[in-house]
């Protein structure tokens, strides 16, 4: 496989006294790194800044660093909370079946329609921060969401829960998009990478303990003390984001660079004002202009290859763990395991520890690579050079694959089946999309909340068909069947992987003059 390099039809670089000035495709950069730190373009070890800082304090790229983990930590919370109490109900399906009488298809329905309503909740919440900004687009669906909890706790009938189960899904899709915004608006694309997993990395671990929280005290206390303790937990979440999450979205085109300006460097000095406090902000007089475009737009990236691959990994990564949401009530409570649904819960740590992982690894290994390969490439950063840094996931995924579902088939022991399917599948779930989610924002940053929504538009129609057949499938077929169609999702992204780091490029200069990358003008 042979390192992207810059072409001449792609790339003219001359020189200008002491500027190197460049004709280039979104998507390359020139990281020109330095042992020492004279201007307002590299950080304190080198490092070239892009996007370019301006030199204005409230531009979130200058806040210090503990402004912007402030930030990521009360999106994490709030995506965590939204999480657990959308996609955790497969510890409490036995109770849910044995109190209204339903079947597996019915049960299986209570995750599949949040799922669903997630995709439509993505389009309101992307024009809602793009509108208002991020802040309130958190405020006004968290405010929603704790309604939706009582709602989900009080229910009495089966119809009833599921219409609360439609609509927390609704009120929960920041969690699907926003995350990434925030991440994309605060930190530099040699950073993008690890807080990039960040984000996701909190969605996707609600995922996870939240089966175990829904297990134990859908056993001890009732399925609906769940409910209650996510509206506490919650609205504790809530609150600090109210008082302590600043405004991250910032017009950068409005204020020249720190460079243009001649003025000194104000990197990590920076800090958000009382304005991006605000409540609510106001709207944005181009909110008619942000509407169209968040409705058009995710249309007219969907056919972009780059986008699409991405949607695919999202979807490859996600319906792991709507497969195992599904299946394992049935699977461990059955004999040889006979577990009730606490210990049920329990299996998920399994996940949860692999997703850590996969999150603590994927975002700065592929950031790393890309790195390495850049100073090999004489300082030319492709996109495509994340992309390498799939392989060793890939690998580790088809064996732990591969043991769960004979596992399962032949009834292994579970610690066999939690140590290699489930830790394998939570690795999964951030690893691949991490690194993919990064890589399309690195070329096409000005439509990352966009990118997202196509993402889960592919991922959740595929978990919801999902929740139709799954069940029913593991019941009749066997519980490996549903594991091994999973995994056919996950080959596919492997195996694209391979003509997209040879010929992405060519797909990122087909799409060169796409309207996509004149918004980076209007952000």
């Amino acid at each position: 496989m042979v390192t992207p390099t810059v072409e001449a039809k792609d790339a003219a670089i001359t020189e200008q006294g002491s500027t190197t000035v460049m004709d280039i495709i979104p998507g390359t950069e020139y990281m020109h790194e330095k042992e020492a730190v004279d201007d307002a373009t590299h950080d304190s070890v080198g490092h070239d800044l892009f996007p370019r800082p301006t030199a204005d304090p409230l531009d979130p790229l200058n806040w210090t660093k503990w402004w912007k983990i402030l930030a990521i930590y009360n999106v994490s919370m709030c995506n965590f909370w939204f999480a657990v109490s959308t996609l955790s109900l497969s510890p409490l399906f036995p109770l849910y079946m044995e109190q209204w009488d339903i079947s597996a298809s019915q049960v299986g329905l209570t995750v599949g329609l949040p799922i669903l309503l997630l995709m439509v909740g993505s389009f309101l919440a992307v024009s809602t921060a793009n509108i208002f900004g991020r802040r309130a687009c958190f405020i006004i669906f968290g405010a929603l969401f704790i309604v939706t909890s009582v709602w989900q706790a009080v229910a009495k009938s089966y119809g009833n829960f599921l219409a609360a189960r439609a609509f927390v899904g609704l009120v929960s899709a920041p969690c699907e998009a926003i995350g990434v915004q925030v991440a994309a608006d605060m930190f530099f694309l040699h950073e993008r990478g690890i807080w990039v997993g960040v984000a996701i990395l909190s969605t996707f671990l609600g995922t996870f303990i939240g089966p175990v929280i829904a297990g134990t005290m859908g056993e001890r206390y009732g399925w609906p003390s769940f409910f209650w303790m996510c509206l506490g937990t919650f609205s504790f979440s809530y609150i600090c984001l109210v008082l302590t999450f600043p405004e991250t979205k910032y017009r950068r085109h409005a204020g020249m660079t720190a460079q243009e300006t001649h003025a000194p460097s104000i990197l990590s000095k920076g800090r958000p004002s009382k304005a991006n406090f605000k409540l609510i902000q106001s709207r944005d007089p181009r909110w008619k202009m942000f509407l169209l475009r968040d409705t058009v737009m995710p249309f007219q990236i969907c056919y972009f290859p780059i986008v699409l691959w991405t949607g695919l990994c999202l979807t490859a990564g996600a319906a792991i763990t709507l497969v195992w949401n599904l299946i394992q009530s049935f699977a461990f409570s059955a004999p040889p395991y006979n577990m009730n649904p606490e210990q049920v819960g329990y299996l998920n740590f399994g996940m949860a520890i692999g997703l850590v992982i996969g999150t603590l690894t994927a975002g700065p290994l592929s950031d790393w690579v890309a790195r390495k390969l850049t100073q090999r490439n004489n300082g030319i950063w492709e996109s495509e050079m994340r992309l390498p840094a799939i392989l060793p996931y890939a690998v580790i995924i088809t064996i732990g694959t591969a043991i769960a579902a004979v596992g399962l088939h032949r009834q292994w022991s579970w610690a066999i089946i939690v140590v290699f399917g489930f830790g394998t599948a939570g690795m999964m779930l951030s690893s691949l999309p991490t690194i993919a989610i990064a890589y399309a924002v690195d070329c096409y940053r000005p439509v990352s909340g966009e990118i997202m929504v196509v993402g889960t538009f592919i991922k959740n129609v595929v978990g919801f068909s999902f929740s139709y057949w799954v069940p029913t499938l593991g019941l009749t077929k066997g519980f490996h069947v549903p594991i091994l169609v999973w995994y056919a999702f996950c080959l596919l992204a492997f195996v694209l992987t391979i003509p997209l780091y040879i010929w992405g490029k060519r797909l990122r200069m087909m799409t060169s003059k796409s309207k996509v990358h004149q918004l980076e003008e209007i952000m």
